[in-house]
């Protein structure tokens, strides 16, 4: 590739990436502090972009050098953001979840698959218990927070000492207004979830050990919400009621294909991929090419996988009642703990 169809492919890129085709020559004048003549020689490559504009480009339309180069390299760039900036705080984690909410939502055509085997965290975020739980977990054995070594669990500090949740429920609004989703479930998505209750219960980690409970039952009340978005395929807040602009919600119960957490977002200008490493931390790619295979994939696993939303009612019963039995399961455990 010579450096005339380098520079074409560059610009070709961007104008895929760039939310407002139209305006893009003032874009880019504005980006490259260049009037909108020389834009348009090195649109139209009579006038070469300099390496330093490139790196400006590059940067801001997050292309890759491999891309351009290297289109069939097997390797696959990925960006992992907690190397750049350590989590020190919940304020740290909810700002980051806003922002890449509020991206998500400006995203043209924008549509979320998901693929888990966990609950997704928006679902614990629509509960202030379960937040402070998942929380403290992440605290102290993801993000080694030094004020959570030695601190137990109460469920009314999150409440006095932390303001995160008004960040969490305007995201979550967006959200739940916005974006519409397809998600794979199966009835073991509490799990981890719920023998992280009992592990930290019989290791001593809850200042009022009855809150276990507390956590069972809010559990409940999220499987319950959930179901009943299946129920309408739509999505909507906890407490709320579908209201007719509200955004699809399709669900699907998979059985067959086992995947870590993995959420696609698809949409007109720049698709991306995350997936858990250090959940929950995440890496995050945009290449087009395992965006390709990625977006197949799912296709694929909704074949195989059964419906749960609106009429699937038999099937969409069967999972919920399997989970509720599992956090029914958890109640037993907990009351055998606190009876030793």
């Amino acid at each position: 590739m010579d450096s005339y169809q380098l520079q074409r492919k560059i610009f070709e890129i961007i104008e895929t990436r760039s939310p407002n085709k139209a305006d893009l020559k003032d874009e880019l004048a504005q980006l490259l502090s260049l009037s909108k003549g020389a834009i348009y020689k090195r649109l139209n490559c009579t006038t070469a972009i300099s390496l330093s504009d490139l790196a400006i480009l590059m940067r801001t339309y997050n292309i890759s050098f491999d891309q351009l180069v290297l289109p069939q390299k097997q390797e696959i760039a990925f960006q992992f953001p907690q190397l750049e900036k350590k989590i020190v705080s919940f304020f740290d984690y909810s700002g980051t979840f806003k922002a890449a909410v509020d991206n998500f939502a400006s995203l043209p055509n924008a549509k979320i698959y998901y693929a888990t085997n966990e609950l997704p965290f928006f679902y614990y975020f629509l509960d202030k218990d379960l937040t402070y739980f998942k929380y403290y977990i992440y605290a102290k054995t993801v993000w080694n927070l030094d004020s959570y070594k030695e601190r137990n669990m109460s469920l009314s500090e999150f409440a006095e000492e932390y303001g995160v949740m008004n960040i969490i429920t305007d995201s979550l609004r967006t959200y739940y207004d916005v974006l519409p989703n397809i998600e794979f479930w199966n009835e073991n998505v509490l799990n981890n979830t719920l023998n992280q209750i009992t592990y930290f219960l019989q290791t001593g980690h809850f200042e009022l050990p009855e809150e276990a409970f507390i956590l069972c039952d809010k559990l409940d009340d999220i499987m319950n919400h959930v179901e009943k978005m299946a129920e309408h395929g739509k999505k909507f807040m906890l407490g709320q009621e579908p209201k007719e602009h509200s955004p699809e919600f399709s669900m699907y119960y998979n059985e067959i294909s086992h995947t870590n957490n993995m959420l696609l977002i698809e949409n007109d200008l720049q698709s991306a991929i995350f997936t858990a490493y250090d959940n929950p931390n995440y890496i995050i790619t945009t290449d087009e090419r395992l965006v390709e295979y990625t977006l197949n994939w799912f296709k694929a696993i909704q074949k195989s996988s059964q419906p749960i939303s609106k009429d699937a009612q038999r099937t969409r019963k069967s999972m919920f009642r399997k989970i509720h039995k599992r956090i029914d399961m958890t109640r037993s455990e907990i009351e055998t703990i606190l009876a030793e």
